[in-house]
């Protein structure tokens, strides 16, 4: 019941009907403006990828140099997490933020969507990370990281990253981020992908003296912070051309889109009619089939 009435709210809905010329106009116009529009949104998505592209160059020029060469295991100890059961209500909203993969979207963990207990905690798999430790992916995104700004548990697709020497977490971020592909290539699983790991422990890694950690940390930052103003230009960008869209959409429909000059040009054309003799026509056509 609740469908058809909504249906017959929609049909209440009144709309402008323009004579046809004019709705051959309309379509000429918006055809031409959507189309200026699209091509502007590919330009701008294209030089976001290009970004990406700066991106990985800059990595790759910074951690594919003439260095010596070592594994992640070598270098690096992982401890994984866990979920407290979610039939069990006392685990679950307490005060102890609980990261999982939908967590780790920057390059800094600030939050998470949910929470957990102290005997969340004590009776599950979680562990936790403090505050300046990297938190990796390793199932579902394989290779994506963040650093902790807060003390957070972490679910079983993620893994805490435990430097086995006194690297910086920017350094072991950027590091993580030049090896992403890497990760997800030697990923596997047919619905989820995820890397294991001894894979993980494989993945060969320049090893940098630490004394030119900073140095490189201070190279990769100062490029990314450029791309970070650009992309925000971007995605600006593409927020005003969807609400241009819109708009432009908008003015179509009640009748606002066609200038007065291209409105006298339509009343010249010989299917010109007012709307309330189309309408009428309409009607008796329907009155006539019926």
């Amino acid at each position: 019941m609740e469908n058809l009435s909504g249906v017959k709210e929609i049909k209440l809905v009144p709309i402008l009907v323009p004579p046809v010329s004019e709705q051959r106009k309309i379509v000429e116009v918006l055809d031409l403006l959507i189309a200026q529009l699209d091509n502007g949104i590919a330009n701008l998505k294209a030089a976001k990828d290009k970004l990406e592209i700066y991106r990985q160059a800059v990595l790759k020029k910074v951690f594919e140099g003439k260095w010596s060469r070592c594994t992640i295991g070598e270098r690096f100890d992982f401890v994984g997490g866990g979920t407290p059961s979610k039939s069990e209500p006392d685990y679950w909203y307490g005060e102890i933020p609980w990261c999982s993969v939908k967590d780790v979207k920057n390059k800094f963990l600030l939050k998470t969507k949910e929470h957990i207990t102290a005997l969340g905690v004590k009776e599950s798999a979680t562990n936790i990370a403090e505050p300046g430790m990297v938190i990796l992916i390793t199932r579902i995104s394989p290779g994506k990281s963040t650093i902790t700004k807060i003390k957070t548990a972490i679910n079983q697709d993620l893994k805490i990253v435990i430097p086995k020497v006194n690297y910086g977490s920017k350094y072991i971020h950027y590091l993580l981020k030049s090896i992403e592909r890497t990760c997800i290539k030697k990923s596997s699983g047919t619905t989820v992908l995820g890397i294991n790991l001894n894979n993980l422990k494989s993945i060969e890694i320049p090893d940098i003296p630490i004394n030119e950690h900073e140095k490189i940390v201070s190279f990769i930052e100062t490029r990314f912070s450029v791309c970070d103003n650009i992309q925000a230009s971007i995605e600006e960008g593409l927020k005003k051309a969807e609400a241009l869209r819109q708009s432009i959409l908008k003015k179509a429909f009640e009748g606002r889109l066609l200038s007065e000059k291209e409105l006298e040009a339509c009343r010249k054309e010989l299917d010109w009619e007012p709307a309330d003799k189309l309408l009428e026509r309409i009607k008796k056509s329907k009155e006539e089939d019926s």
